[in-house]
């Protein structure tokens, strides 16, 4: 293993489309600097429709995979995925127990809503693992299921991260929320920590309920934890992460690979830099192209100009801000790199077709 690679252990299931799962896991690893290992529970048989079947693999193999590697290497973190196996749980928590940072995902539901665990592994998991996990990620409809009771507004999101808190977890990222008419809310939430739960929006539910988001979110999570990164700043590269290899990057099944890389490092530094730039040029020089030849990029795979796409993630990030934060308008105008309040409104009023202010309460 080479030595200056951070060593990540994830146990999880197969996906066999690569979106989720194992092969999700080792891709997002490998992608922010780790090097992957990996210990694998069941294998599924799934297409875009879809899981079809799963099998899961007796507990001695999952065991033996678990205690072979961890001879080897010491893992600075690991993710815990779907384990569907009650009788292994158990067994893993021993392996894993001294580990500093454990981030679980256990997917108890699929992206479309199918109960992928049965009750007698979710209550293991719960009473095994939440204790001594560092960061617990876990879906709204997840938490509704466990708890009995619906999720619809932003106190009941922070009631059952305080719920989740007290299973053990030093801290919860609650994601998934539609507390907000158009928007996805997520809640972050730490034990013993002075600062109020911190609660994050996208108005982009469609990218962020993307069938392996939440399995690539907690990868992530658990990287930047092992190169020393705080549980927020972890989740803040995470969500940057996601948003340009994930929510907002294009598929190589229909574009030609060049122009699909291309276009994902775009999107990839408008995410980055649009509080600092709205300019084509700016993009373009960053990708060592021209401005012309972003512009084909672009319309060859959306349809639009770079100019149509910054201005749209930026109105996204600036319509977030004014449902979620107390930020005054003239503080947003400074934060987005606007030379006065009034160049923030035409902006935001241009591409919406409503004032700030007028957005921001609701009025037509």
């Amino acid at each position: 293993m080479p030595k200056h690679l951070t060593p990540i252990l994830t146990i999880n299931g197969s996906d066999s489309t690569s979106g989720a799962g194992i092969q999700a896991d080792i891709r997002t690893i490998s992608a922010m600097g780790g090097i992957a290992f990996s210990t694998i529970t069941s294998i599924t048989s799934q297409d875009s429709q879809g899981i079809h079947s799963i099998h899961d693999l007796p507990e001695d193999i999952v065991i033996s995979q678990l205690k072979a590697l961890l001879r080897d290497v010491r893992p600075k973190a690991v993710k815990v995925g779907m384990i569907r196996q009650a009788n292994a749980i158990h067994d893993i928590r021993d392996e894993i127990v001294g580990c500093r940072h454990i981030v679980s995902a256990p997917g108890i539901l699929s992206s479309r809503g199918e109960q992928l665990m049965t009750a007698d592994a979710v209550s293991e998991y719960v009473r095994l693992l939440f204790p001594i996990t560092n960061t617990l990620i876990l879906k709204c409809s997840e938490a509704e299921l466990l708890f009995g009771r619906s999720i619809n507004t932003n106190a009941a999101m922070s009631e059952t991260a305080s719920r989740l808190l007290d299973m053990g977890p030093q801290a919860v990222f609650l994601r998934g929320g539609h507390c907000t008419e158009g928007l996805v809310t997520g809640l972050l939430a730490i034990a013993g920590s002075k600062e109020s739960p911190r609660f994050f929006t996208s108005p982009n539910r469609e990218g962020w309920q993307l069938h392996g988001v939440g399995g690539t979110l907690s990868a992530a999570i658990a990287t930047r934890l092992a190169m020393g990164d705080s549980i927020p700043s972890a989740l803040s590269s995470a969500h940057k992460y996601i948003r340009c290899q994930v929510v907002y990057s294009v598929s190589s099944t229909s574009h030609s690979l060049r122009r699909m890389e291309l276009y994902n490092r775009f999107m990839e530094q408008v995410t980055t830099h649009c509080k600092e730039s709205r300019d084509t040029s700016f993009y373009a020089s960053l990708l060592n192209i021209t401005p012309r030849y972003l512009a084909e990029i672009t319309r060859y795979i959306t349809g639009n100009s770079p100019k149509s796409l910054i201005a749209d993630y930026l109105l996204k990030e600036m319509e977030a801000d004014l449902l979620t934060s107390d930020k005054t308008i003239q503080e947003i105008s400074i934060e987005y790199s606007f030379p006065s309040q009034a160049s923030l409104a035409k902006f935001f009023k241009t591409h919406s077709g409503k004032s700030p202010s007028d957005f921001r309460t609701g009025k037509n």
